[in-house]
């Protein structure tokens, strides 16, 4: 049998329909082949491009460039199934956010996804990380401007609270009450959660106009302020409510009616004699402690 030459190989011509079976090949400046995922020159040589293509670093390099997008798929335009079905997930994302968990999303959108065959919510993937960048992202975003438009150049009412998280940190809730021109009715809605490290009165009122500056509010328009009965809110010197009333002199104060009742009863059992305070105190204790005493 005679020997195979050398010069046999060197002869070899590259073949266009090789990237048929090989799309990753692609012929080389100099008549040879070349691999554009691995950047490796190859002889032209069937057997010698199949044994690259079965080789363990083609293989991996293969499978990652397949698991990529390409940019046309991110460049495609939405079709109305599409867009039918974004507003599917918004509106079940603000259900969600209304009346239960998110993570109950996890569970409730596999139901809708099983039971929907041959409609547009057969394509919803929704779990609790989307929900949740959905309802942060999107949702928010879309009622924060809402708010704001709606609250344009309105005299408004201010409900505050401070308290503290289970992290021990500080928090500022604010929320607003106006006369809304949209829906016709006065309306109370939440405007905002502030971190704060000091609870002072100018700590708190800061907090607070940080807030209403991103609703472009002023503090000149508010016209009530409602809060409980803390030193620190309602006090004649060096509080909230007294920072509140050198910008808005006509501003009404409300303290908590829940909280001043709680004063008025401490008070009241400061003056009545022990032995009756005690008695007071420990008849709810003793019928709450037996469902048999309350049936009697």
């Amino acid at each position: 049998m005679p020997k195979w030459k050398a010069h046999y190989d060197g002869a070899r011509k590259y073949l266009p329909e090789w990237e048929t079976e090989f799309p990753w090949l692609q012929k080389d400046d100099k008549e040879g082949a070349i691999c554009k995922l691995c950047r490796k020159s190859l002889r032209c040589k069937k057997f010698i491009i199949l044994q690259h293509s079965k080789s363990s670093g083609h293989i991996i390099k293969e499978t990652a460039t397949n698991s990529c997008k390409s940019v046309a798929f991110f460049m495609k335009k939405s079709t109305s199934e599409d867009e039918a079905l974004k507003k599917a997930e918004l509106q079940l994302a603000a259900s969600i956010s209304c009346h239960c968990s998110i993570s109950s999303i996890d569970h409730i959108g596999e139901i809708i996804q099983q039971y929907s065959k041959g409609s547009v919510l057969e394509k919803l993937k929704m779990h609790r990380t989307k929900c949740s960048r959905l309802i942060s992202e999107v949702l928010s975003v879309e009622l924060k401007n809402e708010l704001r438009d709606d609250l344009e150049g309105k005299k408004y009412s201010i409900l505050m609270d401070e308290t503290t998280d289970i992290s021990s940190e500080k928090k500022v809730c604010l929320c607003i009450k106006y006369f809304s021109e949209k829906h016709l009715c006065v309306e109370d809605q939440f405007l905002g959660l502030v971190s704060v490290t000091e609870t002072t009165g100018e700590a708190l009122l800061n907090a607070m106009q940080t807030l209403l500056h991103e609703f472009n509010l002023n503090l000149k328009d508010c016209v009530g302020f409602g809060t409980d009965g803390a030193n620190n809110m309602t006090g004649e010197n060096n509080s909230v409510w007294s920072r509140i009333k050198q910008t808005s002199p006509n501003c009404v104060k409300m303290q908590c009616v829940c909280h001043s009742l709680a004063l008025c009863v401490k008070k009241a059992f400061e003056i009545l004699p022990s032995h009756l305070g005690f008695l007071m105190t420990e008849i709810p204790s003793w019928f709450k402690k037996s469902s048999e005493r309350r049936g009697k």
